[in-house]
């Protein structure tokens, strides 16, 4: 991505890392992720999720961060999950600028592994767009 908001969607891949925290005693959890997006716009996702551990694994999400750093410009988009279904996540970030990104993420978490593999998809948001 370039120092300001891309004016074209575009997608990579993810590969990356994964750790888990909790549940403690009241149930609460944490994950965090950190991967490279591979492809057209080169950078590294930051994700961390906060909430109650679910039976049978997973997390019902009460709290999250995102961040994606441009790895050529170095520009730091960050923001908040907006939509999490199983392994899809939906997050708004913005620039320090302003300019914003919806990314949605395809997410296959190794929990044994610690591993993280998927594909992002991003695209220019318009203020209107972003929640």
């Amino acid at each position: 991505m370039a120092a300001t908001t891309p004016t074209h969607a575009f997608t990579g891949r993810l590969v990356g890392r994964m750790s888990s925290s909790g549940p403690d005693d009241l149930g609460d959890a944490a994950i965090a992720i950190a991967a490279a997006v591979r492809g057209s716009e080169p950078g590294v996702i930051r994700l961390t999720l906060w909430g109650t551990a679910l039976e049978g694994g997973g997390l019902q999400m009460s709290e999250s961060q995102v961040s994606l750093e441009d790895v050529a410009s170095g520009v730091v988009y960050s923001g908040r999950v907006v939509g999490l279904d199983g392994n899809l996540v939906a997050a708004d970030v913005t620039s320090p600028s302003g300019s914003m990104l919806r990314l949605v993420m395809e997410l296959r978490i190794d929990a044994a592994a610690g591993s993280v593999t998927g594909r992002l998809h991003g695209e220019p948001a318009g203020e209107g767009d972003a929640q």
